[in-house]
Protein backbone atom coordinates (compact mmCIF):
# COMPACT_ATOMS: atom_id res chain seq x y z
CA UNK A 1 0.00 0.00 0.00
CA UNK A 2 1.20 3.48 -1.19
CA UNK A 3 0.55 6.39 1.44
CA UNK A 4 -2.02 9.05 -0.87
CA UNK A 5 -0.58 12.05 1.22
CA UNK A 6 3.02 12.27 2.41
CA UNK A 7 3.48 15.69 3.28
CA UNK A 8 5.51 17.83 5.66
CA UNK A 9 4.05 20.03 8.77
CA UNK A 10 6.17 22.63 7.94
CA UNK A 11 3.37 24.89 6.31
CA UNK A 12 1.85 25.28 9.75
CA UNK A 13 5.20 26.68 11.52
CA UNK A 14 4.24 30.20 10.35
CA UNK A 15 0.34 30.38 11.34
CA UNK A 16 1.17 28.46 14.56
CA UNK A 17 3.86 31.17 15.28
CA UNK A 18 1.41 33.90 14.43
CA UNK A 19 -1.46 32.47 16.81
CA UNK A 20 1.29 32.31 19.63
CA UNK A 21 2.42 36.00 19.40
CA UNK A 22 -1.05 36.80 19.15
CA UNK A 23 -1.61 35.45 22.30
CA UNK A 24 1.05 36.66 24.38
CA UNK A 25 0.50 39.88 23.44
CA UNK A 26 -3.10 39.83 24.00
CA UNK A 27 -2.32 38.04 28.04
CA UNK A 28 -0.07 40.74 28.62
CA UNK A 29 -2.17 43.62 27.72
CA UNK A 30 -4.87 42.14 29.90
CA UNK A 31 -2.45 41.80 32.63
CA UNK A 32 -0.79 45.37 32.42
CA UNK A 33 -3.39 47.21 30.95
CA UNK A 34 -6.21 46.91 33.03
CA UNK A 35 -6.21 49.40 35.34
CA UNK A 36 -5.93 52.17 32.97
CA UNK A 37 -9.37 52.34 31.87
CA UNK A 38 -9.20 51.35 28.62
CA UNK A 39 -12.26 49.70 26.42
CA UNK A 40 -9.90 46.36 25.77
CA UNK A 41 -12.23 45.18 23.19
CA UNK A 42 -11.50 48.41 20.96
CA UNK A 43 -7.57 47.75 22.10
CA UNK A 44 -7.31 44.34 21.45
CA UNK A 45 -8.65 44.78 17.95
CA UNK A 46 -6.50 47.61 17.74
CA UNK A 47 -3.35 45.88 19.05
CA UNK A 48 -4.17 42.85 16.85
CA UNK A 49 -4.47 44.76 13.55
CA UNK A 50 -1.15 47.08 14.02
CA UNK A 51 0.86 43.77 14.85
CA UNK A 52 -0.45 42.18 12.04
CA UNK A 53 0.06 45.17 9.70
CA UNK A 54 3.52 46.20 11.38
CA UNK A 55 4.72 42.44 10.65
CA UNK A 56 3.42 42.45 7.13
CA UNK A 57 5.91 45.62 6.48
CA UNK A 58 8.34 44.33 8.27
CA UNK A 59 8.23 40.83 6.84
CA UNK A 60 8.68 39.75 10.72
CA UNK A 61 7.47 35.98 9.91
CA UNK A 62 9.74 35.78 6.90
CA UNK A 63 12.69 33.69 8.48
CA UNK A 64 13.96 31.22 6.53
CA UNK A 65 16.99 28.61 7.14
CA UNK A 66 19.65 31.48 5.15
CA UNK A 67 18.60 34.09 7.04
CA UNK A 68 21.26 35.65 8.83
CA UNK A 69 21.44 36.72 12.19
CA UNK A 70 21.64 40.00 11.39
CA UNK A 71 18.67 39.70 9.64
CA UNK A 72 16.81 38.04 12.11
CA UNK A 73 17.49 40.96 15.17
CA UNK A 74 17.14 43.66 12.69
CA UNK A 75 13.42 42.48 11.98
CA UNK A 76 13.04 41.77 15.74
CA UNK A 77 14.17 45.61 16.79
CA UNK A 78 12.06 46.96 13.85
CA UNK A 79 8.56 44.96 14.75
CA UNK A 80 9.29 46.08 18.88
CA UNK A 81 9.82 49.23 17.91
CA UNK A 82 7.82 50.33 15.50
CA UNK A 83 4.83 48.26 17.52
CA UNK A 84 6.16 50.17 20.97
CA UNK A 85 4.92 53.40 18.83
CA UNK A 86 1.78 51.89 17.85
CA UNK A 87 0.59 51.15 21.81
CA UNK A 88 1.59 54.38 22.86
CA UNK A 89 -0.06 56.31 19.67
CA UNK A 90 -3.27 54.33 20.91
CA UNK A 91 -3.65 56.53 24.63
CA UNK A 92 -4.10 60.12 23.02
CA UNK A 93 -7.28 58.67 21.00
CA UNK A 94 -9.03 56.92 24.06
CA UNK A 95 -10.56 59.38 26.20
CA UNK A 96 -10.83 57.41 29.22
CA UNK A 97 -7.56 55.94 29.72
CA UNK A 98 -4.67 57.43 31.60
CA UNK A 99 -1.73 57.10 30.01
CA UNK A 100 1.21 55.09 32.47
CA UNK A 101 4.67 54.65 31.03
CA UNK A 102 4.82 52.53 33.78
CA UNK A 103 2.88 50.32 32.43
CA UNK A 104 4.55 50.19 28.87
CA UNK A 105 7.82 49.81 29.88
CA UNK A 106 7.04 46.31 31.73
CA UNK A 107 4.52 45.57 29.16
CA UNK A 108 7.47 46.62 26.23
CA UNK A 109 9.92 44.75 28.99
CA UNK A 110 8.28 41.41 28.88
CA UNK A 111 8.01 40.65 25.47
CA UNK A 112 12.07 39.76 25.72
Amino acid sequence: MVAQHTGRYSKYIRPISILFDLIVITALSLYFFRDLGLNMLYYLTYQTVSWILIAVIVRYYEIFRFTTPVEIISKLMKQFSVFLLVVIAFFPFAKTAVFSGFFCRHFYMCKF
